[in-house]
């Protein structure tokens, strides 16, 4: 059994993660800036994201724990226009939630807790490729896979293990917000027709954890996306 942290919990994707993680017994405390409830091996925190709010949750839940905590980062502001109609606001946005508050927490978490060697989990998206319409979330998500590839050269020696799923498009959440004929576009570049299944997310995220030779690498979830 492992505890699973859920940043950005409230979204269509981790709430079905959540899910599976809970059929299979595992701990797991979400963590985001709505509001949620406690069930039975569940623990909702409401935060700002602040780092004094972080630190107490994380040293709440990490400090008594005896195995490595596992952080599930699927935080994210999509994108859905060219970006000359982008205004400032929603640029700082992009930056705060897609890169600065992922990096807030794992900072705090190798700065307080590397005894414990937790494990970081950061969700991408096939739409790190050029495209039109989301340059700014596709390149917030390619950020974060090079600096998860950074991270893992840093502390992979000390026992900590840095990872990327690349997902391509579920039914839920984003899947929805697409339009057809950019569905269907992703469908001829894949593999596999139809969306991704999060039970395979999942699976892949378990079967992750217990493998140390793929840390830094990005793992691809995509229905064979080319």
């Amino acid at each position: 059994m492992k505890k699973f942290f859920l940043i950005g919990s409230s979204s269509f994707l981790l709430k079905n993660i959540e899910k599976f993680l809970s059929s299979k017994n595992h701990e797991i405390v979400l963590i985001s800036s709505k509001v949620g409830k406690n069930k039975k091996k569940i623990k909702c925190y409401l935060t700002d994201y602040s780092e004094s709010s972080l630190k107490k949750i994380l040293k709440k839940e990490i400090q008594n724990i005896k195995f490595e905590p596992v952080f599930i980062f699927g935080n994210v502001v999509t994108q859905s226009e060219l970006f000359a109609n982008v205004d400032e606001k929603f640029l700082d946005i992009v930056l705060e939630v897609n890169i600065k508050l992922p990096l807030r927490i794992i900072k705090i978490v190798l700065k307080e807790f590397l005894i414990n060697k937790p494990i970081f989990f950061n969700i991408s998206s096939i739409r790190v490729h050029p495209g039109v319409g989301y340059s700014l979330y596709g390149s917030s998500k390619i950020f974060m896979e090079n600096i998860f590839k950074n991270l893992a050269m840093e502390y992979g020696r000390l026992g900590c293990i840095f990872k990327t799923i690349r997902l391509g498009i579920v039914s839920g959440g984003l899947g929805t917000k697409l339009s057809e004929r950019v569905i269907q576009d992703c469908g001829k570049r894949s593999s596999i027709k139809g969306f991704v299944d999060i039970r395979e997310i999942v699976d892949t995220i378990l079967f992750e954890i217990k493998k140390k030779s793929s840390n830094g690498k990005v793992i691809h979830c995509d229905n064979g996306y080319f």
